[in-house]
């Protein structure tokens, strides 16, 4: 048995490509139809650019109620608006640094 696998896996095949087989790929390839490419969209870069306007409105709105004369706020107000401002300011930098398949 272990002869017979040795001798299965040692078998070299010899592959052979028909003689027409250019001409039937020619064939297959001018009967398909040509595929237009569909327009891009951008859901993602549209959904960050909203999200960053709503972050920026909400943030100023917060402004006036967490304005003291503390350096840092830590009341809970003052800790959402820093959790606020650094999701603004990572997807600043985020759609800043990216570039855009269809874009540039």
């Amino acid at each position: 048995m272990e002869a017979a696998m040795l001798e299965a896996l040692e078998f070299k095949p010899h592959p052979a490509i028909p003689t027409d087989f250019a001409a039937r790929m020619t064939l297959l390839a001018k009967s398909e139809p040509v595929r237009r490419p569909r327009a891009r969209t951008h859901y993602g870069q549209t959904a960050a650019w909203l999200s960053l306007a709503v972050l920026t409105a909400v943030v100023v709105a917060l402004a006036p109620a967490t304005m003291s004369s503390a350096t840092l706020n830590l009341t809970p107000l003052g800790v959402l608006e820093y959790l606020l401002l650094a999701q603004l300011i990572a997807l600043a930098l985020w759609l800043g640094t990216r570039t855009f398949p269809g874009t540039r």
